[in-house]
């Protein structure tokens, strides 16, 4: 598809290059494999910092004396989040489990990383599925679980007593540990869609053609105004308008996989595409000016037939995590709209209510005079996020400014690592 890449980007041409290179950056890999030991030991997940700060965990598989198998790694595009590497450990205080096992990974908190890194390595199970391994996963201390992991064992039919979350040092009888499908960024192979395509077949479908995924209900941190106008621009045109997290897992499993088109602003939601059994047509409508590069991942798996279109009007640098977000009938929107024949109100081209631009005003001060993510703006435009950190005094209440004042100190080392996953355009956050 790289050869059409330009004709399906309506977006602003200063930023298109930077798109179709990211587009381009994807590579499929058709090699998986398995490693087998026995009586390995496997490593609760320890957050680490290298000299720079940056966050990194160790932990994983090793074998019987105690050596890390790299094959238990999953290598990450940058440092952040990546598992590198085991640890020193006694194996005399381990707990034994008498269990052949398959090592799963690690258990993402943020549900659009759980979709593609929390399932990385289920292929395996999917195709040995008369194994009947129990599953081995590896999660933050104090991490809360999400619902959806559970929803889509239970999908899996998989007894959840056949699930171990090791939160301590554990030896099992024998672990497989199958190679990764992707590494979220920029590769993946050919297994990357079993499990995906495994759970949709067991779930009844929604029956409905056309579907816009909306965020105008979601209630998240990542402000987004505006939307209701293009929402409704896909209600006119025969799109079924549904609120993702209004639904079980299931629920949207049904719509998606019987979906030809759909259509939605990039965030989670968009890369729910991996259910989707149909070939499908994909308008994804951007809120920043940064290609999402896990969703181009998505499109080269699926050989989607997929549009990305600008639709975002924030006058400032915004960091696609953080927001908040502008959103209108751009006139990028309006050329997509025509070649396409979409009914839509020519009127509201570039239209911004001004409720909308008191509101956006008012968040992106409040977000961007705070410390943390006053240093995630400087990265893209230091100049501004000096000039505008004066403003604090008129936006953070007193003792919230005192209260991130000692944050920031017990912090401070962990500096580095927050904005640079913040500012994530290679595919890190994806609210």
């Amino acid at each position: 598809m790289k050869h059409d890449t330009n004709q399906r980007l309506y977006v602003y041409d200063e930023i298109k290059s930077t798109f179709i290179d990211c587009f381009n950056n994807n590579t499929a890999l058709s090699e998986s494999s398995c490693e087998i030991i026995e009586n390995g030991y496997v490593l609760p997940l320890k957050k680490e910092l290298n000299q720079d700060g940056i966050g990194y965990f160790s932990g994983g598989v090793t074998n019987s004396e105690g050596v890390f198998l790299k094959a238990s790694s999953y290598i990450r595009e940058s440092l952040i989040g990546s598992l590198i590497d085991g640890y020193d450990f006694d194996k005399k205080i381990a707990k034994f489990i008498d269990n052949e096992v398959m090592f799963a990974g690690m258990i993402s908190k943020h549900f659009g990383h759980f979709l593609l890194e929390s399932t990385n390595r289920l292929w395996y199970w999917i195709e040995n599925e008369q194994l009947n391994l129990d599953l081995v996963f590896l999660k933050q201390k104090r991490q809360n679980i999400l619902p959806q992991f559970w929803e889509l064992i239970d999908l899996m039919g998989i007894p959840r007593n056949k699930i171990h979350i090791v939160e301590q040092i554990t030896c099992f009888k024998k672990i497989h540990i199958p190679s990764v499908s992707n590494n979220l960024t920029n590769w993946y192979s050919d297994k990357i869609l079993l499990p995906f395509q495994y759970v949709a077949r067991k779930v009844k479908g929604g029956g409905t053609d056309k579907i816009y995924l909306s965020r105008t209900k979601f209630k998240a941190k990542t402000s987004c105004f505006g939307e209701e106008n293009i929402e409704k621009v896909f209600a006119q045109n025969g799109y079924k308008i549904i609120y993702p997290e209004m639904l079980s897992l299931r629920e949207q499993i049904s719509y998606i996989k019987d979906a030809k088109e759909i259509a939605g602003v990039i965030g989670t939601a968009m890369h729910m595409e991996l259910f989707a059994l149909n070939p499908i047509k994909s308008i994804v409508l951007y809120r920043s000016d940064d290609p999402v590069s896990v969703q181009d991942l998505i499109h080269h798996a699926l050989k989607a037939d997929w549009y990305n279109i600008s639709v975002n009007m924030n006058p400032f640098p915004i960091s696609h995590g953080v927001g908040p977000i502008l959103l209108g009938i751009t006139e990028k929107f309006a050329s997509f709209c025509d070649d396409f024949n979409f009914v839509y109100d020519k009127k509201k081209i570039n239209y911004i209510s001004n409720s909308n631009c008191r509101k956006f005003m008012k968040r992106y001060m409040e977000y961007y005079v705070q410390d943390s993510y006053n240093r995630i703006l400087s990265i893209k435009n230091p100049y501004l996020a000096k000039r505008i950190k004066p403003f604090e005094k008129a936006y953070i209440p007193f003792k919230k400014r005192i209260k991130q004042f000692f944050k920031n100190q017990k912090t401070k080392g962990i500096a580095i690592a927050i904005p640079l996953h913040y500012w994530y355009t290679r595919g890190d956050s994806n609210a």
